[in-house]
């Protein structure tokens, strides 16, 4: 397994567990849409902070990592060419 490779599956595993913690915020926010009010808490206040950071900078590694994929593809196509070209 390459790095890429790698990389991609970590990126799945972040995937599930972000998916998994925002279920449980949005249970949270059900909870208080349904009119079970929730006490103010900075520490709640800070994982949800936290939750959304994570959701973009997941976001953005899979673009970087398709970018990468891509060079690294072009690269080898390239490596390829002059293999060919070579007399």
């Amino acid at each position: 397994m390459n790095k890429l490779e790698e990389a991609r599956l970590k990126m799945e595993e972040a995937q599930k567990d972000i998916n998994e913690a925002h279920h449980v915020y949005m249970k949270l926010l059900q909870s208080e849409a349904g009119g079970k009010a929730l006490e103010f808490s900075i520490l709640l206040t800070h994982a949800q902070d936290s939750l959304m950071v994570s959701m973009s900078e997941l976001h953005m590694a899979k673009h970087m990592l398709t970018m990468y994929e891509k060079i690294s593809n072009s690269q080898r196509n390239s490596e390829k060419l002059n293999h060919k070209c070579d007399y």
